[in-house]
């Protein structure tokens, strides 16, 4: 009974781990965004250095592989949007590169507002679940 109420909490608390993450991501793929437009807005750094300086940034969900940033995450959405802005970054004038990252920066944006909305009501219903359940399961069998 304690193992099974113990179960349903530790669901709840992981699916909130999840929207979480998902919202860390978005924030790491910001920032990110924002020092490739800073670096080439000031520095017209080139794209093998831009990578470097991605790499000693130390992100937490980005990676850097074949000297391409990639995304170690199941948000296959934000995947194929970040895969898109890797594949094309890199490939325009410096002109076109801020152009780029300003487009991707805002669509990130976006999502990223909408998932701090969704976070916040997710969590609470998802915790109240869990512990509801939890509760229902311990009374149900005692």
């Amino acid at each position: 009974c304690v193992l099974v109420a113990l179960s349903i909490v530790i669901l709840g608390l992981y699916d909130c781990l999840k929207i979480k993450k998902t919202t860390l991501l978005l924030e790491e793929i910001i920032d990110f965004i924002c020092l490739f437009k800073n670096e080439m807005n000031y520095r017209r750094a080139s794209y093998p250095d831009l990578i470097k300086l991605g790499e000693k940034q130390g992100y937490t969900y980005i990676s850097f592989k074949n000297n391409k940033p990639s995304v170690d995450n199941l948000a296959c959405a934000l995947t194929r949007e970040f895969n898109q802005f890797a594949e094309q970054i890199g490939t325009t004038d410096d002109e076109g590169q801020i152009t780029l990252c300003n487009e991707y920066k805002e669509k990130f944006s976006h999502l990223l507002k909408v998932q701090r909305s969704k976070e916040e009501s997710k969590i609470q219903v998802n915790l109240s679940l869990s512990l509801l359940g939890a509760m229902s399961v311990i009374i149900i069998f005692i």
